[in-house]
């Protein structure tokens, strides 16, 4: 299956390298939840990058990937575990990476792919061990300049995208958004975005304090806001919590019996059948 983030972020990858000969430092990739290795697959062909890491965590993937790769006769392109959030898996894909560019080359450029690793299932740990593993591949000193291309498609009405705003803000990430229009005469499948994130200056070293991250969080939810104009729910809506039909049912029932209503109508009954003698004659 072509997921429509993937297809979005390969067509950017074969625009931006289509016809050009790379001047500067060689780029070098790692897609994360590679799938089926189209983005990296693409980068590489398409003259985007010199080679990279296709990952994912799932092991038949893993293989489909490996299979893709071998079917595109691509180089310096390797296939490798990775659990986000792993510090192990972050620290052997770092390695190969970094092996990847010729010798001699004084340093490199990383980026990150991630298209439609977004999802409306991931729970917030999920979300911030994503993030987490962008940060740590986009550290050290053997990359110039790193960044992150994370092509998303909003399946929520802007739930998940707000936790994933949240968590790259608060992780020192800026947004910005690669207009469709600039490379593509396609609309996009499933209104896809596509964002870059950056680490902010003065961000490297990992240590924000509250008015760093607050600036950064507004800074990307404005963005975010001219991207969707649900990205903002309704204040009343954030404020009231809509109520669990279980737990109002579960509130009449405690109530009824604090006020020992229920105890009260049964013995009351009994009581009275039998003070009238009912009980006695019906027998």
């Amino acid at each position: 299956m072509l997921w429509p983030g993937a297809r979005h972020l390969a067509q950017f990858l074969a625009h931006e390298g289509w016809g050009g000969k790379r001047t500067g430092a060689p780029r070098v990739f790692c897609e994360l939840g590679a799938g089926t290795g189209l983005c990296g697959v693409a980068s590489v062909t398409g003259g985007y990058c010199i080679g990279g890491v296709l990952t994912d965590g799932d092991e038949d993937s893993i293989d489909l990937a490996r299979r893709n790769t071998d079917a595109n006769d691509v180089t310096d392109v390797h296939v490798q575990r990775l659990l986000w959030g792993d510090k192990d898996h972050i620290a052997a894909t770092r390695t190969t990476l970094e092996g990847i560019p010729p010798a001699g080359a004084a340093s490199a450029e990383l980026v990150v792919l991630a298209a439609d690793v977004v999802d409306p299932c991931m729970e917030d740990k999920v979300c911030e061990e994503l993030v987490d593993t962008v940060v740590a591949l986009m550290q050290g000193s053997a990359w110039v300049k790193s960044s992150c291309l994370c092509c998303f498609v909003d399946r929520d009405y802007c739930r998940t995208f707000r936790r994933f705003v949240r968590f790259v803000s608060d992780a020192g990430l800026a947004m910005e958004l690669h207009a469709w229009e600039a490379f593509c005469d396609e609309a996009p499948l499933m209104d896809a975005k596509l964002l870059r994130l950056t680490r902010v200056a003065g961000t490297e070293d990992g240590a924000l304090d509250r008015s760093e991250k607050l600036a950064i969080l507004e800074r990307n939810e404005k963005l975010a806001e001219g991207l969707y104009q649900h990205f903002r729910p309704p204040k009343e809506a954030e404020e009231e919590e809509p109520e669990d039909p279980v737990l109002a049912f579960a509130d009449a029932e405690d109530s009824d019996f604090e006020e020992g209503w229920g105890e009260r109508s049964f013995a009351d009954a009994e009581d009275s059948d039998v003070e009238e003698g009912w009980g006695d004659a019906s027998i």
